[in-house]
């Protein structure tokens, strides 16, 4: 029924009358309300029509006892449905059954359904506030359009982080061809994430944080755009555990690329010691690795030594015509404080590294701006704090996000891992083959790897669905 149905009526009839403003968002927000009804309507009469069809099957006869009929309510995309299905006993085992939920994969106890959940994981994965994506997904659930206030049809933020915890962080395993290229860029840089607040030895709560370690890798730079060049095939790779970066990269590598054709690896990142290690420790045969000092970082130390545009622009030049003994005079005649004695240890701790970079050609370093993009906007630019698990998640969501991955497939798929003994799950990027079950469904993208070989729900077009 479409509550104003008399303002559609009266459109129809060929009075002679201007509509105003409201009109045709009135008109839009009708339909709108009308086509959800009806879709709702529709899925309680196919869920029950599940459950009859099956109750009076042989199967079901054969195998259970009817027990009881109960209300169920979910709250889906297009809102509340509330339906009624048979709980089943079996006449072996004695457990308890619910054709409907179990074939569909409703859990027990959960509002929510997994659309809604996926959805959410998808949107938090481009958002920084689980309060604003709650927010969001409430008003697109409950009115796609609605003239009312719509802001108490908001998913609590709790509710939101509820549902990013069914899954455990996800990884891809690529299971293509390994791309074959003869040289790679991998910017490296870190971020220091808030931890929960820890407490000293006398119950005293202090500050902490975490370390989140992220490479940007990217096969090139195209500047077919004088304008405006873009990196060729970026992906990004985060992690937030004390593991070592370098075995890390080296796997991600191992599994993306024919490293029997790759000839070298360029390391563009700020000088940082611990990612100095990263680059001595990633030891390919056959593979010559070369490192580069990020330019904003080192012209900043330039300046901040120099602070006088004149003297700044010969240190410039100098460090640019590989003057090292002029460059070492003008530093040595200026009136160093401590702060400038740390930049020009910087520079001559790096000074090898800058050479590389002022004759790089066909590249940049931008990795300040990618991990403020990628990580900073998204976990650091208000004030919150993140558990170990959760922050491990979000970031696995966040990479595979950028790296234009499905996040809606991955996170559906991740719901499946009921594997408690592993901190991740591992998807594969092409389906397994399953052809020996032939009542379940190859997913088109993805399928996920399981240890136990054991085939998983999947999806695929909804038209093609068949039930018992």
């Amino acid at each position: 029924m479409i509550p104003h149905s008399q303002t559609i009526e009266d459109l129809k009839l060929p009075l002679n009358f201007k509509g105003d403003s409201l009109s045709f968002p009135k008109l839009i927000e009708d339909f709108c309300i009308n086509a959800e009804n009806l879709i709702r309507q529709e899925i309680k009469q196919f869920l029950e029509q599940m459950d009859y069809k099956f109750r009076y099957s042989k199967d079901r006869t054969k195998n259970y006892y009817v027990n009881k009929t109960l209300e169920r309510t979910i709250t889906c995309m297009y809102g509340d449905i509330t339906y009624c299905r048979t709980i089943y006993k079996d006449k072996l085992t004695g457990k308890y059954y619910c054709y409907v939920d179990e074939k569909l994969g409703i859990d027990k106890y959960v509002r929510y359904t997994n659309d809604v959940a996926c959805y959410i994981a998808e949107a938090y994965s481009d958002e920084n506030s689980m309060i604003k994506v709650g927010n969001e997904t409430g008003n697109l659930i409950y009115a796609k359009f609605s003239l009312c206030d719509n802001r108490f049809h908001n998913i609590p933020r709790q509710t939101v982080y509820n549902l990013m915890k069914r899954v455990k962080p996800i990884r891809i395993m690529p299971t293509q061809d390994k791309k074959e290229v003869e040289l790679l860029n991998i910017l490296i840089d870190e971020k220091y994430l808030p931890d929960h607040k820890k407490k000293d030895d006398e119950g005293k709560s202090i500050r902490s944080s975490k370390m989140t370690k992220a490479a940007l890798i990217v096969e090139g730079l195209d500047k077919t755009n004088k304008k405006r060049h873009k990196y060729i095939n970026p992906q990004y790779y985060s992690i937030c555990d004390d593991i070592n970066f370098a075995d890390e990269l080296i796997e991600y590598l191992d599994n993306h690329y024919n490293l029997d054709k790759l000839k070298g690896i360029y390391i563009l990142a700020d000088g940082a010691n611990w990612i100095k290690s990263t680059a001595k420790d990633i030891k390919l045969p056959g593979i010559k690795l070369t490192q580069f000092l990020d330019k904003f970082h080192f012209h900043q130390s330039l300046w901040r030594i120099c602070k006088k545009e004149e003297i700044y622009k010969k240190a410039v030049e100098y460090l640019y015509h590989n003057d090292k003994e002029n460059l070492y005079a003008l530093f040595n005649s200026l009136n160093n404080t401590e702060a400038d004695s740390k930049n020009i240890n910087y520079i001559k701790n790096n000074y090898k590294l800058i050479q590389n970079t002022i004759h790089l050609k066909n590249m940049n370093c931008a990795m300040e701006q990618a991990i403020s993009h990628h990580i900073h906007s998204q976990f650091d630019n208000v004030p919150k704090v993140y558990s170990d698990s959760g922050i491990k998640r979000y970031l696995s969501f966040r990479d595979n996000y950028r790296n234009k991955e499905n996040i809606k497939i991955l996170f559906l798929l991740g719901l499946e891992d009921k594997n408690k003994n592993t901190d991740k799950t591992i998807i594969n990027k092409k389906p397994l083959n399953t052809s020996f079950f032939d009542d379940l469904i190859v997913p088109q993208e993805y399928s996920l790897k399981l240890s136990s070989g054991k085939k998983i729900v999947s999806f695929s077009n909804p038209s093609s669905l068949s039930f018992i």
